[in-house]
Parts: structure tokens; sequence; C-alpha cells
């Protein structure tokens, strides 16, 4: 169990809490170097129940994605498999968990942050798609290095996305049609996407 990331995030009082309920359910929890398709996951095999995580998240992404696994978590105990995913039963699970470690205490450092909470709990975010708002919001405290977001860049505009050089093409709803210049052909790449920009 990493202690120190936890407390690091939540603070001492909220980790222990954590920590209590995980140990209490038999759910190991591991904090894995960062992955390109998912922040975390919750999952069963074999009877071991065990929760993934990013090592790389601000303190924000890091508590709403840890709180959302253990939601699953949670659900699993009590329905097993037997209900939706990320049906009425995890959304009430997940907003036990966020009031009982207080977790809107972590968001109170700006207006912009408890706005983000509160549309958090109202209606919680499912892992498919990408709400714009949210992620520019929680990315404002990543340490990006020089990078934007695709869809801040001008049309046409160079840019290097997992180590290959594109031009920005057409929006197409969420995607953005670009060309890769080292073969000249077209690909689609997520709006909220962080590039390097060039030139």
């Amino acid at each position: 169990m990493s202690s120190d990331l936890l407390i690091q995030h939540f603070g001492e009082a909220r980790a222990k809490l954590i920590i209590a309920y995980l140990v209490s359910n038999n759910c190991e929890l591991k904090i894995k170097a960062a992955r390109k398709t998912k922040l975390g996951d919750f999952s069963v095999r074999g009877g071991h129940k065990s929760i993934t995580i990013n090592n790389n998240l601000n303190a924000y992404r890091f508590a709403l994605t840890l709180v959302h696994e253990i939601a699953h978590l949670m659900t699993y105990e009590r329905h097993k498999w037997k209900v939706k995913p990320h049906g009425n039963e995890w959304q009430e699970n997940y907003r036990i968990l966020l009031d009982l470690w207080k977790i809107k205490g972590l968001f109170s450092k700006s207006e912009q942050l408890t706005t983000l909470y509160q549309n958090e709990y109202d209606k919680p975010t499912v892992c498919s798609g990408i709400q714009m708002d949210k992620e520019r919001i929680l990315s404002s405290y990543d340490d990006r290095k020089g990078e934007v977001m695709l869809s801040e860049l001008p049309q046409n505009q160079r840019f290097k996305f997992r180590n290959q050089v594109y031009s920005k093409g057409d929006l197409r709803r969420t995607r953005i049609l670009c060309r890769r210049i080292e073969n000249n052909k077209a690909y689609t790449i997520h709006k909220a996407s962080w590039v390097q920009p060039l030139d």
C-alpha cells in the first residue's frame, strides 16, 4: 500500500480512512507508471481484488480517479457484476465515498475547482469521452512543460504528439484531422490531447 503518496494527496487523516477501507475489503492498491489508455482501474482476478492508479496524476486528478475506482470496489462488494459499471449503484457509491472522506475540502483552493467538484458530484464522469471544461481545469495543475491542448493551436500549426510530427487540420466533432509529416497520411487526434507546438 503506497501510504506516502496517499498522505501527500489526501492528508494523513483521509489517507488512513482510505487505507483502512481498502484493507477491510482485501483490495490491493498498486501505483503504476503513466499509461496512455487509462488513469486507473479496478479488477478482480481469481478472487484477488486490486486497484491501480497512475503515479503521474496531479493531486485533484489523483483524488477523483482513486475515489472513482474505490466506488467500483464498493459496488462490486455489494452487487458483484450484476449491475452496470457506471450505473445508478456506482454513482450512489461514488457520492457516498466523496462525502465519507470529505473530498470536497481538497477542492477549495479556487472557485473553479469548487465548481468542478460540485459538477462531478452532481453528475459523475464515467470513463468514456472527455469533458473539455473539466479537462482544462484539471490539466492547469499538471506540469506540462510547454504542451498545449490541440484544440488551442491554429489551423496548419505543426506539433509533436507521441514522438511524431503532425500538422493540424479540420475539426470533426471531438477529433481533429491531422496530417503526419513523415508519411503525409491523415490521422484523427482527440482535440483535448496535449501536444508540443513546433515552428
